[in-house]
């Protein structure tokens, strides 16, 4: 995959405009609401907390809920955006998981609106990685089930040889570091190159341009997976870096990935320790992989260059990110040598195959979903000033209809100084089965949009997802001081409204 310098306008939100245009052009109508909350167990988290890479936003609509994505400018190609669509297609249709990929009302694989190109796939719940030894199993399994379908128009993609993407890292890691000023002597590329032409020459001595391509993910780690709920089958998303290849480039990743690599928590960002973990840690996934496909000699013999020169991307990409700096340079070319004294050995392992377990197709999009859930359950609007503790005393003391019907009451409190500082230890909404649990306070169910981000859109992206009945009740807290929840209060419609009374005679109220 080419590696390329990112555009500035990479950074910017995707506007008004270009979505209802996108949608347009992807036949869904002008009705839609947008949000950022990646809904995924255990709990649902911020987009921008996993990844950063390209401008992408969830969009929901009475059609279902859709996951929108520019194309990033590393990989917007024509030819190469068409080999991803058509060979996610093929694994869809074959029954890999991965997220339905849908076309435009003209057939296009992409819509493209002011020269940028975006795709549109169906949106997917699941669990988050978690590092179980069932999870890195079901992961290896779908990775050679991926391998296993052909690509029917290998010609589109790059077809770049692996070790070229490497040097390309080395060289763009060169070059950002010198115009910052941190590395005028070279360091970098004088530390990394030769290196990286050894383990080159080592693989295509073990016949390295020989082996067998096929259809790759480029990008195979715990990001880009989604596990059902008992972590025992995964789909994979995000085919960006697909590619016509060699597999060991994923699997090699794999290895790190699932393995010795070190991440900040749960974020795709490196640990910045710049160490990684021992030799052992690669074991579990490779021999998962080769349990379901098992590499040739060729492959193993290649495999070790292969994971050298993966390192050192690691190394070129978290320099490049400002996960590491260039003063560990040394630490770097030990842990080089670590990798090069252990990998053969882990390499050169014979796995044999073990009889595939047939599973039904998981599916990872059953949680409830209503694009107009105002429709079956109260709405209750209440409107004050709830910096005031008087204002959250008298609404904690109002009738509710939950209490005459047996329903639920679910209180949605604002994001705003004021009112956020009533519910700041509230924990967010968590993902239990197929449903949003949500904490209770004083027989409220608590959507506190402080742990949303502070969005409304959120915290209605949150409130389509559960299902309301007749007999239940929805309160929407209106702020007067700062406006929390506004945006709320207006798009929905109310059933009732409730003015709570003025600041001044709230504050000689003493008894409520």
């Amino acid at each position: 995959m080419p590696v390329k310098r990112r555009p500035s306008r990479y950074h910017q939100p995707i506007r008004q405009p270009e979505l209802d245009a996108i949608l347009e052009a992807y036949g869904l109508g002008s009705r839609y609401s947008t949000h950022h909350v990646l809904f995924e167990r255990p709990a649902p988290v911020a987009l921008g907390d996993r990844t950063k890479t390209a401008r992408k936003i969830f969009v929901d609509t009475p059609d279902g809920a859709f996951f929108l994505k520019q194309i990033p400018w590393y990989c917007d190609e024509p030819s190469l955006n068409r080999f991803r669509h058509d060979w996610t297609e093929r694994l869809h249709a074959a029954g890999v998981p991965v997220p339905m990929p849908m076309r435009t009302s003209r057939g296009s694989a992409w819509a493209e609106v002011d020269g940028a190109r975006f795709t549109l796939t169906r949106a997917i719940v699941g669990s988050a990685w978690t590092g179980g030894e069932g999870e890195v199993a079901a992961a290896m399994r779908l990775l050679a089930s991926l391998h296993a379908v052909k690509p029917e128009n290998p010609g589109l993609a790059t077809n770049e040889d692996y070790f070229d993407l490497v040097a390309d890292h080395v060289t763009l890691a060169q070059e950002l570091l010198e115009e910052a000023g941190s590395d005028p002597g070279h360091a970098l590329a004088a530390a990394f190159a030769p290196r990286l032409a050894r383990v080159r020459d080592e693989a295509a001595a073990a016949g390295w341009r020989a082996l067998p391509r096929t259809g790759i993910h480029g990008d195979f780690s715990p990001w880009n997976i989604v596990l059902s709920e008992d972590g025992r089958q995964a789909l994979a998303c995000d085919f960006d870096n697909a590619d016509h290849a060699q597999r060991l480039h994923d699997v090699a990743e794999a290895m790190f990935s699932f393995g010795l690599l070190r991440y900040q928590a749960q974020s795709t960002n490196f640990d910045g320790a710049a160490r990684f973990r021992p030799i052992e840690a690669a074991a579990a996934p490779l021999r998962a992989y080769q349990r379901n496909a098992p590499l040739e000699p060729a492959e193993r013999a290649c495999l070790p260059a292969v994971g050298e020169a993966f390192a050192i991307e690691v190394y070129c990409l978290g320099l490049m990110r400002g996960d590491f700096s260039l003063a560990q340079l040394p630490l770097m070319l030990d842990e080089l040598e670590r990798l090069r004294r252990d990998l053969p050995g882990l390499c050169l392992e014979d796995v044999a195959a073990v009889d595939a377990v047939a599973d039904a197709r998981p599916s990872f999009d059953r949680i409830h979903y209503d694009f107009e859930p105002w429709t079956t359950g109260e709405v209750t609007v209440v409107e004050g000033d709830f910096g005031l503790p008087a204002s959250w005393r008298r609404l904690a003391a109002s009738p509710r209809k939950s209490s005459r019907s047996g329903g639920r009451s679910i209180l949605v409190a604002g994001s705003c100084d004021c009112c956020g500082e009533s519910f700041a230890k509230v924990a967010g909404p968590r993902l239990a089965a197929a449903r949003i649990v949500l904490p209770v306070v004083e027989g409220y169910e608590i959507l506190a949009t402080s742990s949303l981000g502070k969005s409304d859109a959120a915290a209605e992206a949150v409130l389509r997802r559960i299902p309301l009945g007749p007999g239940d009740e929805l309160v929407l807290t209106k702020c007067t001081r700062c406006g929390a929840n506004a945006e709320l209060a207006n798009n929905w419609r109310s059933d009732r409204h409730i003015n709570l009374q003025p600041a001044d005679e709230l504050d000689s109220v003493a008894k409520w």
